[in-house]
């Protein structure tokens, strides 16, 4: 359990402390190495530089990154799962030894 956090004065609050470095090396919101950023359709193909048409053709196909869709009808990545994703693209080396 944290302790609890102390004010300027020194009285305790009823707030759990942060644990030690939380906060340090924190990201501004929109970053783009955020660990569950959400990043857009034209981010991603952007990144991945393939066209739009082949990213909507690989979710069809049920190929493409695990996507969120939003309220509003937008389609959004979080970064773990194209990292994810492409993890499981890359080629196994002791495949390809024999």
């Amino acid at each position: 359990m944290y302790p609890t956090a102390r004010t300027a004065a020194g009285a305790d609050t009823d707030r759990p402390a942060s644990p030690a470095g939380a906060g340090a090396g924190r990201r501004e919101p929109g970053v783009a190495d955020q660990p569950d950023e959400l990043l857009t359709v034209d981010e991603v193909i952007a990144e991945l530089r393939v066209p739009r048409s082949t990213f909507y053709r690989w979710r069809q196909a049920g190929t493409a990154p695990r996507s969120v869709k939003l309220p509003s009808g937008a389609v959004r990545i979080r970064r773990t799962a194209l990292e994810e994703w492409l993890r499981g693209l890359e080629d196994n080396s002791r495949e390809h030894a024999a």
